[in-house]
C-alpha cells in the first residue's frame, strides 16, 4: 500500500487532486514547488519515524526532471 504521496512540479496540484478524487486521503499528499523542497520532506519524516528504515521510498519523475539528484542528495546526507 501507498502511505505517503509528495509531488513536484507544474502539475503537482493537478495530481494532488487527482488522487484525492481516486481515495487518496488528502492529507497523505504534499506538493512541493521543487526538488529541494521534497527532500526537506523526506528528512523531515526521517527525523520525527514518520519513515523508517524498513520503509520504501520510491522516486519517479521524467528524465527531464533529474530526481536522481533526490536521492543522491538523501544518500550524501546520511538520510
Amino acid at each position: 500500500a501507498i502511505d505517503r504521496v509528495g509531488v513536484v512540479g507544474a502539475f503537482s496540484g493537478e495530481v494532488r487532486q487527482g488522487a484525492i478524487a481516486h481515495g487518496f486521503a488528502g492529507e497523505r499528499i504534499r506538493t512541493f514547488p521543487d526538488k529541494d523542497a521534497a527532500v526537506t520532506w523526506i528528512k523531515e519524516m526521517i527525523a520525527t519515524k514518520k519513515i523508517g528504515k524498513e520503509d520504501v521510498i520510491l522516486v519517479k519523475a521524467s528524465r527531464g526532471l533529474r530526481f536522481e539528484t533526490i536521492v543522491a542528495k538523501l544518500i550524501e546526507e546520511g538520510a
